[in-house]
């Protein structure tokens, strides 16, 4: 964001984008807290592969 905090989002069903007249984005954090953001102050967007978890394969 514009002002230094980062956001993450462990996956596309934690995030809203509805449209409206006010470019903003909804995400819902793991602990339930819901945060409004405005699209016009995200400055970048970095996609990460998920962290691997101990016994889990790809098949």
């Amino acid at each position: 964001m514009a002002d230094g905090r980062e956001y993450r989002i462990d996956h596309p069903d934690f995030v809203l984008a509805p449209v409206s007249d006010v470019p903003q984005i909804t995400i819902e954090e793991p602990d339930g807290r819901v945060r409004f953001l405005s699209v016009l102050l995200i400055t970048s967007v970095e996609c990460v592969a998920p962290a691997d978890t101990a016994g889990s394969r790809a098949v």
